[in-house]
């Protein structure tokens, strides 16, 4: 796949709150699954979001990590999290939608692989996997016997023999046999009776190994024991099986959803760390910067207190050659003061 392409990939469509354009009112119902609930729009932070439900008074938190009661909202992405111990519970949302961001299919992932150097590759996105599906129930019709001069695709039935195949690779005049190396087609059943019986209908005969489409729900279904009778295929397991195993695909799309609640949880998580640790380091470096502007004072006072000529006083450390200008001194201790007498050219001690 190409990671890179032209296409538009994401379409804002926000509302910009004025009595022109308000942001609309939304009340909706979701289930806590993974501590998180995803909800339909980007709430409005100034009028915060208000969640009601299991006889309990909720309050929201800014703490990333709520405890039994609160609830944390992320109001870009329009997540709201909740303590562990809440999953499971259908509450009830209250919030001013301001629209939302609708992501193109291409640019969600579906599975991806590691590299060596530990960067993650995308391997299939969620466009490539309903390509696929829409090519797959395109092709996957019964083209009546097989015939020499017809292009069939993969997932194409024929019969030939009294015998119902599957293509499994494109070809034209390639006959079907029943040999496992076959690389052009699959032998599914021994009786002529696998075929598409077009819409299911109850006051028709069925066989083992028909196929029907029951067109409430739009699915295809496999007679697995004869049958003739007014209950449908979605309701009569005994006689019928889904070509699909929805059972399958609901569980699978459950996990997939868990897992990026999980990812977006973590990268919430994450972003407060930073958040966190970029905030001190500006409260280092704000300490850094009075320390530097004391030390830098204190050492102005003591080169202007020495540039004057002021006393020396008790603690100093002199060395070198030491000029005592005229009326200037050092002083001992509290009491005793040498000075220069100009006067003299002397030095004189001071009892003061």
């Amino acid at each position: 796949m190409s990671n890179f392409d032209f296409e538009r990939s994401v379409i804002s469509k926000f509302r910009k709150g004025t009595p022109e354009d308000p942001f609309l009112d939304i009340n909706e119902s979701f289930q806590v699954i993974n501590s998180m609930v995803v909800l339909s729009e980007t709430p409005d932070s100034f009028t915060k979001v208000v969640v009601t439900g299991n006889g309990v008074t909720w309050i929201e938190t800014t703490d990333i990590n709520p405890t039994e009661n609160m609830y944390y909202v992320d109001y870009l992405y329009g997540l709201v999290k909740f303590n562990s111990t809440r999953n499971g519970l259908t509450l009830n949302f209250g919030y001013k939608g301001k629209g939302c961001e609708f992501y193109s299919a291409k640019r969600i992932f579906a599975s991806y692989a590691s590299n060596p150097d530990g960067s993650l590759e995308v391997t299939e996105t969620l466009q490539e996997i309903l390509d696929k599906a829409s090519y797959n129930i395109n092709e996957f019709n019964h083209k009546g016997d097989w015939d020499s001069s017809t292009a069939y695709k993969i997932n194409n039935i024929v019969d030939d023999d009294n015998f119902s195949y599957m293509c499994i690779q494109d070809n034209t005049d390639h006959k079907p046999t029943n040999i496992v190396s076959d690389i052009y087609w699959k032998l599914l059943s021994g009786i002529q009776d696998f075929n598409h019986k077009g819409n299911w209908l109850s006051t028709t005969q069925y066989y083992k190994n028909n196929i029907v489409l029951y067109s409430v729900n739009n699915s295809s279904y496999i007679c697995i024991l004869d049958v003739l009778s007014a209950t449908n295929p979605a309701s009569d397991t005994t006689h019928w099986k889904p070509l699909v195993d929805l059972t399958s695909v609901n569980s699978a799309e459950a996990t997939r959803i868990a897992s990026e609640n999980n990812r977006i949880s973590s990268e919430i998580t994450r972003g407060s760390n930073e958040t966190a640790r970029v905030e001190n380091e500006a409260t280092r470096s704000s300490s850094e910067v009075t320390r530097i502007a004391s030390e830098n004072a204190r050492i102005s006072a003591e080169t202007a207190r020495v540039n004057g000529g002021a006393l020396i006083k008790s603690g100093d450390i002199m060395n070198g050659t030491l000029t005592i200008a005229e009326n200037n001194g050092i002083l001992f201790g509290s009491h005793i003061k040498l000075s220069y007498n100009s006067e003299l050219n002397s030095l004189d001690f001071e009892f003061i």
